[in-house]
């Protein structure tokens, strides 16, 4: 039977050889694992930059290697967890400003313009996922190098059947700090534009559908113009001969109403016509007729009393 001094000792020294056997991830992994789970997230946030592109990049970061001054931090973490304000005013890991130049590249990447806004913006970037950063970060932003511009020639314009990228201005305004307004400036944007030749539609499910822009006249066109035309002038030829004979048959109506006016007016008179009037006898029988119609009319009593 083991002494309990020889078996306490025996336990102490598994429990030691455990610990040091079991790797606990470390900070700077834990913090990458966060960035990349979140890349999404993190990139529809920003305020400049292609979001797909910097989601992309931000789900492709590289751990880094692994400085002595984090492993110790994360050895420590159960006794220093009430010294959190005493760990930001240490100086910083060598992992963390790895990071924040990667993630400055990422955003450069993604179109965000080179400076210190951008160095701000990968700051904010890592502080969603470590919310307790050193404090002596904040003045080595400004001394993170830039990133070198390409030198190869940039990317010509991509063309599609339809339509031709070209290069919009658009203002970009870094994220917002405390304290300090959002910085804005220019950037270039692709834009799609119609092919000059084309004509461009979209069908009923949005996407794109071109044809091609006929400006000159040919053979069919031709044919249609010409029947159109002919067509017209049937039809204007119809519109003028209806007139015509509406004309006719008005003024045919006027003439029979005024030969039917004339003709009534005549007959009142005597019956006379348009003509002249023929005598039914003489001139010297029609005063002989007068003085015999007046002596009947005086009767004959008349002749007897003279």
């Amino acid at each position: 039977m083991r002494p309990p001094i020889l078996t306490l000792t025996l336990t102490l020294i598994t429990l030691a050889a455990v610990r040091t056997t079991t790797a606990r991830p470390s900070r700077a992994a834990t913090r990458t694992e966060c960035l990349r789970s979140h890349a999404a997230a993190l990139a529809s946030q920003t305020a400049c930059g292609n979001r797909p592109v910097l989601a992309a990049c931000l789900a492709g970061l590289s751990s880094g290697p692994e400085s002595d001054s984090d492993d110790g931090d994360d050895d420590d973490d159960d006794d220093d967890d009430d010294d959190d304000d005493d760990d930001q005013n240490l100086p910083p890991p060598a992992t963390d400003l790895a990071t924040l130049a990667q993630l400055s590249a990422c955003l450069t990447t993604a179109g965000c313009p080179a400076g210190p806004d951008t160095s701000l913006a990968s700051f904010w970037l890592l502080h969603r996922c470590q919310p307790k950063l050193p404090r002596s970060l904040l003045p080595l932003l400004l001394l993170l190098p830039p990133r070198a511009e390409p030198t190869t020639a940039p990317a010509a314009a991509t063309s599609t059947p339809c339509f031709t990228t070209t290069s919009i201005t658009i203002t970009a305004c870094a994220a917002p700090t405390a304290g300090r307004p959002a910085a804005c400036t220019a950037a270039l944007a692709p834009s799609p534009v119609c092919q000059p030749a084309l004509l461009c539609l979209s069908d009923a499910a949005g996407s794109p559908a071109c044809m091609a822009r006929q400006t000159a006249v040919g053979p069919a066109g031709a044919a249609v113009l010409v029947v159109l035309l002919g067509a017209s002038a049937v039809f204007a030829g119809c519109v003028c001969g209806c007139c015509a004979r509406d004309r006719a048959a008005a003024a045919l109506a006027r003439e029979r109403k005024a030969a039917k006016g004339a003709a009534a007016g005549g007959g009142g008179r005597g019956g006379g016509g348009e003509g002249e009037s023929v005598p039914l006898m003489p001139e010297e029988g029609a005063a002989a007729a007068v003085a015999a119609a007046a002596a009947a009319a005086r009767g004959p009593g008349i002749g007897a009393r003279w």
